[in-house]
Order: structure tokens, then C-alpha cells, then sequence
């Protein structure tokens, strides 16, 4: 709803590169788009900043936004290991049906950037494994929305699990931004200035994602779940890249609570000592 997603509308400052904190860690999600001479061919890449809180699971913040009309594979690539180095990201979450794949392919490249190339981590099928090179490094998550464990279903059960929850802080509107970057600064921005427009993209594009989740109808088939878009004119690339991150987050999140549940049992075994025998003198 609209009131969920104006409670989650907390973050006042967007980032363009990691924090400095050791402790963060940094996914990047990337929907793809190929422009087909359609104005809304966009592609969408989503920063999520990770804290731990201790138990598992992780403190959300989407600390910025990043939109492009479809490119050339190559070009895009370059574009997502220039934001892995910026953001010194963990994984790059990327849709890898379709066109996708395509971006993926080069990836896997050496690009000649000055960044290595990347090893899919996930490869289950063996897809890019022929093309690694020796000194790739494993960051990429090709993520398939017709795979078991990836289902397009279980994606979008988990994204409106997590708004419900308030469980993702998102950056404030573009006015409010503006007025936190001016006090964080300490001085105001010139009017119609380049500075100003570069300034309030991700919040602005933070309200492009909000009218995206507010133009999608959640539906309930059988035992799968869909969102269909009430209007056409609105795209979807910014939810359907947010959709994928969250969801890496969570399979991670299962990863790191099974994790403690062994340590857990481990533990309880070790203090499972038998009574010692007391002897009386």
C-alpha cells in the first residue's frame, strides 16, 4: 500500500561508492532491458546496503538507483563492473533469462577496463564455466525465474513479505533529499544548477520505483503468486531488479540462520557431558 511504502521512505543521504564500514557489504541487482525502439526499454541496477544485526539477518537500505535505456551488452557490462568496484560490491545479482544472458556472456570476459572478469557462482548448467578465465573472480548471481530454487513465485511472495514487514528502508523524496544534503553539506544548492540535477536522481528515481510497485496488481493463482501491471505505460525494471536483490538477500539470510542453528546443535552436543564420577574418600 501506499502508506507502507511512505513508512519505509526513511533515508535521508543516497551513497556513490562503499561507506568505509568493514562491517556493510553491498549487492547489486540488475534488471536488463535491450531497447527496441520502445521509450520504456530501460535498464535498472539497484545498490543494497547490507548491515548485519547479529542474528542472521541484515538491515536493508537501497542507497541508490541507477536507470539507462538499453545498450549493448559489452557497454553494459563495463557500466556493472565499473558500479561492482565503485560500491565494492559482494555479488551482482543480474537477470540472466533472455537477454540477459547476453551481459552475462561478457561478464565473464576480460573487458580490457582495467577490471577482472567475473566468475557466475551459480552456474549450475555449466553456461559460462567454458569461458572463465583463471583469474576470474566469483561475483555474479545469474538468476533464472524459471529455476526451482529461483522461482518468479517465491520472488515476489518474498519483496511483499519484506514491504509488510517494513523490512527495506528507502531513500526520502526528492524535496526532502535535497534539504538533507544541504545540511549535510552545509551549504544550499544554486538554483537549476547541474549539481542539483545530479544530486536528486536516485530520489527521483526512488519515486519512479514507488509508482512502479503502486502500478502492479498482486494476484494469487493456484499456489502461484504474479503481478500484473495496471497500466502499460509504467515500467517495471526498478521492481523487477529490487525484486531479485531481496531475494538473494534472503536465501542468504536462510544460508546464515541454518549456519547458527548448526553452530547451535554443535554446541549443545559438547555440553552434553556424561556425570562424573564422584569418588568417596
Amino acid at each position: 500500500s501506499d502508506e507502507k511504502l511512505n513508512k519505509c521512505r526513511t533515508l535521508s543521504i543516497a551513497e556513490w561508492e562503499h561507506c568505509g564500514d568493514t562491517k556493510v557489504q553491498y549487492v547489486l541487482a540488475y534488471d536488463v532491458s535491450r531497447s527496441t525502439g520502445k521509450e520504456n526499454a530501460l535498464c535498472a541496477l539497484v545498490v543494497i546496503k547490507l548491515t548485519p544485526r547479529g542474528d542472521g539477518t541484515y538491515h536493508k537500505q537501497i542507497v541508490n538507483i541507477f536507470s539507462s535505456e538499453g545498450q549493448h551488452d559489452t557497454w553494459q557490462a563495463k557500466f556493472l563492473k565499473e558500479k561492482v568496484r565503485e560500491y565494492k560490491a559482494s555479488i551482482l545479482v543480474i537477470d540472466a533469462n533472455g537477454i540477459g544472458s547476453g551481459v552475462v556472456d561478457q561478464l565473464v570476459l576480460d573487458l580490457n577496463d582495467g577490471n577482472p572478469p567475473y566468475k557466475v557462482v551459480n552456474d549450475i548448467d555449466n553456461q559460462w564455466t567454458k569461458y572463465e578465465a583463471q583469474d576470474a573472480i566469483p561475483m555474479v548471481y545469474a538468476l533464472k525465474s524459471q529455476r526451482k530454487e529461483t522461482k518468479n513465485s517465491d520472488m515476489i511472495n518474498n519483496i511483499m513479505k519484506v514491504f509488510n514487514k517494513l523490512d527495506v528502508e528507502l531513500l526520502k523524496t526528492p524535496n526532502e533529499g535535497l534539504k538533507e544534503l544541504e545540511k549535510k553539506n552545509k551549504k544550499k544548492f544554486k538554483d537549476d544548477s547541474e549539481e542539483i540535477a545530479l544530486a536528486e536522481i536516485p530520489y527521483i528515481l526512488t519515486n519512479n520505483l514507488c509508482d512502479e510497485i503502486m502500478n502492479l496488481l498482486y494476484k494469487q493463482r493456484g499456489n502461484d503468486s504474479e503481478v500484473e501491471q495496471i497500466s502499460r505505460s509504467i515500467p517495471k525494471d526498478k521492481f523487477s531488479a529490487l525484486m531479485y536483490g531481496l531475494f538473494w538477500v534472503y536465501l542468504e539470510e536462510k544460508k546464515n540462520k541454518e549456519r547458527n542453528r548448526d553452530i547451535k546443535v554443535d554446541m549443545n552436543k559438547l555440553f552434553l557431558f556424561k556425570k562424573p564420577n564422584i569418588r568417596k574418600y
